[in-house]
């Protein structure tokens, strides 16, 4: 079978595959077919610095993995810097900012 990665991070943790419907003398049979992707989906979240550190739990360093960190305001790359440890990194999310669609609003958190 052909490798498969799922398309959305909000999918991570869903099953993959296909249907096999098969109608036989007016009986439909539907099987569903797992497939089983090189690369897992992770989506992490946490500190910058424990991230680049490694710790945090990560199941695989090969998967491909959605960041959501906070503290990374003085990094000047962190995609880079990620990249160098988990070079299958695809998004990374700075958490400082909360992004509230439904209000078209942004909220800044402050440190206290």
């Amino acid at each position: 079978m052909a490798p498969y990665c799922s398309i959305h991070f909000r999918k991570a943790g869903q099953a993959k595959g296909y249907r096999r419907v098969t109608i036989n003398d007016g009986i439909i049979n539907d099987v569903f077919i797992p497939l089983k992707p090189l690369r897992q989906l992770e989506i992490i979240s946490g500190e910058y610095n424990d991230v680049i550190n490694e710790k945090v739990h990560v199941k695989n360093k090969d998967n491909y993995l959605h960041f959501k960190l906070k503290n990374m305001s003085h990094i000047t790359d962190p995609m880079m810097s990620l990249k160098q440890i988990y070079p299958n990194t695809l998004a990374l999310t700075n958490e400082t900012f909360n992004y509230n669609e439904g209000n078209n609003a942004i909220e800044i958190r402050r440190k206290r």
